[in-house]
């Protein structure tokens, strides 16, 4: 029912929505649908009409059908043929033959057996080369009233997306087909939702359509799978629309169904209703319906932490979240911290303890946690009554190894499980040959404190790696360009002495 319900949405907006489309695209600067006040033009390729009649098999013959019929017998003789109105074809070696209330293939299979039977011919076919054109007139509550010019295979729905779709307020379950002076009531939500053809049937000539105002047409909203307005018969209840709908979510409060309407004197009701009442409760037209969540107004708990989010046991392997969960909890009274643990699998090896905590919001208060003593004991006097709009963080730490110091390109590389000091150091570069010092390698922590370490030590996300300067090389460094440039200085100095000595024997 639910899909049906959806489907029945879809085909009644594109009833609705098509107002004014057809005459903006196809009909630019005229008046109506076509060349005339009132008159709606057909919109279809006759070639593709054709071959649709010609597979149809139960497709009725229709006064201005054109036909072929073709036979060989020492030659090839085509014969066209136009259905009249008194429903007489005129056939050749055959004469007159009334085919009203006659199927096309019916009429064919006719044609060619009689043909066989009485002329010795080559080849016989009879064949539709162009299907009739007809007139329907359709008003009411439809965009564009008129004259509507069809073909045998059009139906009501079709009419009506040729008058540009109902208007607001119209009835699509209760729409009136007159034809031959006898008139039917027509349900278009049961050919939409049912696949029901005898509720949207093929139009003929002559057919007059009415659409009238809808009795009754409600309103629903909220936590219902597809919300929108639905018209109602008589005797349609609550629970007839809610099947309409496609029926209430998961979340929905089945005891707190409101329902809005004008009561006497023109004056707001809001009544209330539980969804045992549905399949007995009548609604009146103009009825708003609303569905509200269960979680609507329920107390929450938000966490933000870096916990597994669903219980996990030991004797299966369980990835680990490589970010945050952020989920909202519904308060319980008498939750606690381990409570909350538990039900989203404790602390995954990532987390950072020592910056876990709750901020209280009804007091702004910030209570520190010994999280993993809490976790790995479950004892009681660790644990902390939670409150309405508690704020659980417990952080993670960085997913990120940093690489600084005396590397060639330092910066920051993803964590990566069973790496070594030197598989970041290789990351980053290596070690400057000119100024790093290998045998000065430190972890740093968020302090600045720093801790000498190896080559092949094993490093935990969120670590700093630096790598320290070698001050021998330095060192050999400043003393060679010391003595370049005292060198450079004597140099000048014995240039300087030459020219005096030059200058000398000029004189």
């Amino acid at each position: 029912m639910n899909r049906k319900a959806f489907i029945l949405l879809l085909f009644f907006y594109s009833l609705i929505s098509a107002s004014n489309n057809i005459a903006a695209d196809e009909n630019k600067g005229k008046t109506g649908f076509g060349l005339q006040p009132g008159i709606i033009q057909p919109k279809s390729d006759p070639k593709n009409l054709t071959r649709r009649i010609m597979s149809a098999t139960r497709y009725k013959l229709t006064p201005g059908d054109t036909y072929e019929f073709v036979i060989t017998i020492e030659e090839t003789e085509r014969y066209p043929l136009l259905l009249s109105d008194d429903y007489l074809l005129d056939i050749p070696f055959l004469g007159t033959i009334d085919v009203r209330g006659m199927y096309f293939s019916d009429l064919k299979k006719m044609i060619v057996q009689r043909i066989k039977a009485k002329v010795p011919v080559q080849f016989v076919d009879f064949m539709l080369t162009s299907p009739a054109l007809f007139d329907v007139f359709i008003y009411g509550g439809i965009t564009n009233p008129g004259i509507a010019t069809v073909n045998p295979l059009s139906r009501i729905s079709d009419a009506i997306l040729l008058g540009g779709g109902l208007v607001k307020g119209a009835s699509f379950r209760n729409i009136e087909l007159v034809r031959n002076f006898s008139k039917r009531t027509l349900d278009l939500s049961k050919f939409a939702s049912q696949a029901d053809l005898s509720q949207n049937p093929l139009l003929e000539p002559g057919d007059k359509i009415y659409i009238p105002p809808a009795e009754c047409l409600v309103e629903i909203s909220g936590k219902v799978k597809y919300p929108g307005i639905y018209e109602l018969l008589p005797g349609e209840t609550l629970g007839d629309l809610l099947n309409y709908s496609g029926g209430v979510t998961r979340d929905a409060d089945r005891n707190k169904m409101k329902i809005a309407r004008i009561g006497e004197e023109r004056k707001p009701v809001i009544l209330t209703v539980n969804i045992e009442q549905a399949g007995v409760l009548e609604l009146r037209n103009g009825d708003k319906i609303s569905l509200s969540s269960v979680l609507d107004n329920i107390e929450m708990i938000t966490l933000d932490a870096a916990l597994y989010g669903s219980p996990t046991t030991g004797d299966k392997p369980v990835k680990i979240p490589d970010r945050n969960i952020t989920v909202s909890l519904p308060f319980v009274p008498g939750m606690t911290l381990l409570d909350v643990l538990t039900q989203m699998g404790g602390p995954t090896p990532l987390v950072n303890p020592e910056r876990s905590y709750i901020r209280r919001n009804a007091t702004g208060e910030r209570i520190t946690l010994d999280l993993m003593d809490l976790w790995e004991t479950r004892s009681p006097n660790l644990d902390i009554p939670l409150m309405p709009g508690d704020l659980i963080v417990i952080p993670m730490k960085r997913l990120q190894v940093v690489v600084a110091g005396e590397v060639n390109n330092s910066g920051s590389f993803p964590y990566a499980n069973g790496y070594k000091v030197y598989d970041y150091i290789l990351a980053a570069g290596g070690i400057s040959v000119e100024t790093g010092d290998q045998n000065s390698i430190f972890f740093v922590d968020e302090i600045g404190n720093r801790e000498r370490t190896r080559l092949d030590a094993d490093v935990e996300p969120g670590t700093l790696i630096y790598v320290g300067k070698n001050t021998w090389t330095i060192t050999q460094k400043a003393l060679t360009n010391i003595l370049i440039i005292t060198g450079f200085a004597g140099a000048l100095i014995i240039l300087a002495n030459n020219i005096f000595d030059l200058a000398n024997q000029f004189k």
